[in-house]
């Protein structure tokens, strides 16, 4: 079976890998969207992350609001696994790759993706600017 990661492009399997960091390192079970958000930020390569620097956010910021605002439950296992809503994200973040003719998913289809959920965590960050 092909990874599903294959999809993606280094900089967007750079933001998944931070994703996973986060969680962990928040104690959270689950990677949620607020993680790939907190991704978006910390790579620092791809598109995505220089539109939410350009617009003012700042990781530290991001990281505070996303911990006082996450409904993640502590670690109960060893790796946080994805949210049914972060797989939604990525499928989500396929289709704007396709829709844009693009050959892979980047980090600029993972904030479209985001963007697209209405998500209160989400909205709460992108907002703090």
């Amino acid at each position: 079976m092909a990874d599903p990661l294959e999809r993606f492009t280094p900089s967007a399997q750079e933001v998944l890998r931070f994703a996973q960091i986060e969680a962990k390192r928040m104690h959270h079970a689950t990677i949620g969207p607020e993680h790939i958000l907190l991704g978006l930020m910390l790579e620092g390569e791809g598109i995505a992350g220089r539109v939410l620097r350009d617009m003012g956010l700042r990781p530290q910021q991001a990281l505070q609001t996303v911990a006082r605002l996450s409904s993640a439950k502590p670690l109960a296992v060893p790796e946080p696994e994805l949210r049914r809503t972060t797989e939604i994200l990525l499928q989500m973040s396929l289709e704007e790759a396709k829709r844009l003719s693009s050959p892979a998913v980047d980090t600029q289809h993972l904030l479209l993706a985001l963007l697209r959920q209405h998500e209160g965590v989400i909205i709460a960050v992108l907002t703090q600017a």
